[in-house]
C-alpha cells in the first residue's frame, strides 16, 4: 500500500494526483490518497472539480500505518531503509526526491510527501490526464464565464497571461516583472501579429495602474470561488504567458494546440519548465509602499 499526501491549492493537487496516476501504472501496490491536510488547513480539496477523477481516499488508519505508526497510534515514524536505518522494513516515510517506482515497488507500505512539479513524473500518462482533467462546461446561466469564453474563442490567437501577486507578496515569494511580460508579449506578437491577450489576475487595482505592456489586453478577474472556471478559461487560449505558479502551469500544459507557445519565467525551478517552453528572465520587481505593507501584514 502506498499512500500519497494531497496538499496545497488546485495546481499542486493536480501535480500530486498526476504523480499518483503515473505511479499506479508502474507498480502493483494499491495507491491511496491522504486528504487530511484539508480538514484543518486553509486550502480546500478541489480535485472534485473534475468529474472524471476517481480517487481512492485513505482512511486515517491507513495513512498512519503507511507512515509507520503502530496500531495504538504511538509515534513510530521510521526512517527510510534505503537512506537510513530502520527497525521495521515494512514502513517508510518518503520525501519527493526518493519516490522512484523501483524503490516503491520494493517496500510493503509507504507514505509519499511532495509536490512532484515536473512533467517527467507523469508525461507517460498525458492522454489519461487530459481526460481526467476535463472541465464541466459552463452552465447556461453563467453569463460572465460564457461571455469570456465567447470572446476567447472568437480570437484567432488568444493568449492567457497570468499575474500572481496577493499571496506572493504576503509570503515574500518572487514576482514577475513588467519587463518579463513585455518581452513575452513581444515574443508572441513577433510570431502571431493578431494575438489577443487575456490577463488573469486578482489585483485589479495594480493591473489597471501599473501593468503597462506594449499591446492591448482584456483583464479577467480571478474569481475567489472560481479557481476551476479561471483555469478552464486559460485552457481555451492557444498561447500562454505564465507566472511562476503551479496554477498557470496547468492552464498552459493542458491545451493540445500544436503551435502553442508557452513562456515561463526563469524564477521557476527549471525542472518545472517543460522542454518545449520558452524561458525568459523574470526581471527585478520594484515594490510600491503598498506592496511593502502587504509583505508586513
Amino acid at each position: 500500500m502506498i499512500v500519497i499526501r494531497l496538499m496545497g491549492g488546485l495546481g499542486n493537487q493536480m501535480f500530486i494526483y498526476a504523480f499518483g496516476k503515473s505511479l499506479s501504472k508502474k507498480i502493483a501496490h494499491t495507491i491511496l490518497f491522504d486528504t487530511s491536510s484539508f480538514v484543518t488547513g486553509k486550502r480546500e480539496f478541489e480535485l472534485p472539480l473534475f468529474p472524471n477523477i476517481k480517487l481512492d481516499i485513505a482512511t486515517m488508519f491507513q495513512s498512519l500505518t503507511a507512515q509507520g505508526f503502530d496500531k495504538e497510534g504511538a509515534a513510530q515514524r521510521l526512517r527510510n531503509k534505503k537512506y537510513g536505518n530502520s527497525d521495521n522494513d515494512n514502513f517508510f516515510v518518503i520525501e519527493e526526491d526518493r519516490c522512484d517506482p523501483e524503490f516503491l515497488s520494493s517496500i510493503d507500505n509507504g507514505y509519499c510527501s511532495g509536490y512532484f512539479q515536473d512533467e517527467r513524473y507523469f508525461l507517460s500518462v498525458r492522454d489519461e490526464l487530459l481526460n481526467d482533467f476535463s472541465f464541466v462546461p459552463f452552465a447556461a446561466g453563467d453569463a460572465y464565464n460564457n461571455s469570456l469564453q465567447e470572446k476567447i474563442l472568437r480570437c484567432a490567437n488568444p493568449v492567457a497571461v497570468h499575474i500572481r501577486r496577493g499571496d506572493y507578496l504576503a509570503f515574500n515569494y518572487p514576482l514577475c516583472s513588467l519587463s518579463y511580460y513585455n518581452a513575452a508579449a513581444k515574443y508572441i506578437l513577433d510570431r502571431f501579429s493578431d494575438a489577443a491577450f487575456f490577463v488573469f489576475g486578482e489585483d485589479e487595482e495594480w493591473i489597471n495602474e501599473k501593468f503597462k505592456i506594449d499591446c492591448k489586453f482584456k483583464f479577467v478577474y480571478l474569481q475567489a470561488k472560481g479557481a476551476g472556471a479561471d483555469m478552464q478559461l486559460m485552457t481555451m487560449c492557444r498561447h500562454h504567458i505564465i507566472a511562476n505558479s503551479s496554477y498557470s502551469w496547468w492552464g498552459a500544459w493542458l491545451p493540445v494546440y500544436p503551435q502553442k507557445i508557452v513562456i515561463a519565467p526563469d524564477n521557476f525551478d527549471m525542472n518545472q519548465v517543460c522542454a518545449n517552453w520558452v524561458c525568459l528572465p523574470a526581471g527585478p520587481v520594484p515594490l510600491t509602499a503598498k506592496d511593502k505593507n502587504a509583505k508586513r501584514s
